[in-house]
C-alpha cells in the first residue's frame, strides 16, 4: 500500500507541477510565470526564473519582495547560447522562505534608462515546514470480497 501512495503521489507532483508552470530542476520548484501562485514551506527553497531577450542593450529584470518573509540566497545568469551570453538567457532568483504567511514578489523588466517593459507580480504562500499536510490521505483498506459468481447467461 505504502508503494501505491508514493507512487500516486509522485504522479500528482508530476502533473500538478506541468499544469502550475513550474519544474523540479535539482529538486528545487521552479516557477516562470505570475499567474501561478507559489506553495512552499519554511525552508523549502524554490527558484524564479525569468526570461531576458536583451541583456547586451541594458535591460534586466528587478526584484522587490518583502525580506521579513524571503530570502534571496542566489541570483544566476543562464544564457540561451553560452557562445553569446549577451544575446538572451534566463535570470534564475533562488529563495528561501523565512516564516509562514502570504506575501508577493515584483519583478519589473526595465530598460537602461529606467523605463518600464513589463512586470511579474508572484503571489506566495507559505506555510510552516512542520504543519505540511500529506500530499496524499494513506488509503484505508477496504474490506476484502469475493470474486462475483460466473457467468452462466452466454450462448
Amino acid at each position: 500500500m505504502k508503494k501505491l501512495a508514493i507512487s500516486v503521489t509522485g504522479i500528482m507532483m508530476i502533473i500538478t507541477l506541468g499544469v502550475a508552470g513550474c519544474s523540479l530542476v535539482n529538486r528545487v520548484a521552479t516557477y516562470t510565470e505570475a499567474d501561478t501562485s507559489i506553495i512552499a514551506s519554511t525552508n523549502q527553497e524554490f527558484i524564479i526564473a525569468l526570461h531576458n531577450p536583451s541583456p547586451r542593450v541594458g535591460n534586466r529584470w528587478y526584484e522587490s519582495y518583502d525580506d521579513t518573509m524571503l530570502s534571496l540566497i542566489d541570483t544566476e545568469y543562464t544564457p540561451d547560447d553560452k557562445s553569446h551570453p549577451d544575446l538572451g538567457g534566463t535570470q534564475n532568483y533562488r529563495f528561501s522562505p523565512l516564516k509562514s504567511g502570504k506575501t508577493e514578489a515584483t519583478f519589473t523588466y526595465k530598460t537602461a534608462t529606467d523605463r518600464v517593459i513589463k512586470q511579474k507580480v508572484f503571489s506566495i504562500d507559505i506555510n510552516s515546514s512542520e504543519s505540511q499536510p500529506d500530499l496524499v490521505p494513506e488509503p484505508t483498506p477496504s474490506p476484502i470480497t469475493s470474486p462475483p459468481p460466473p457467468r452462466t447467461d452466454w450462448e
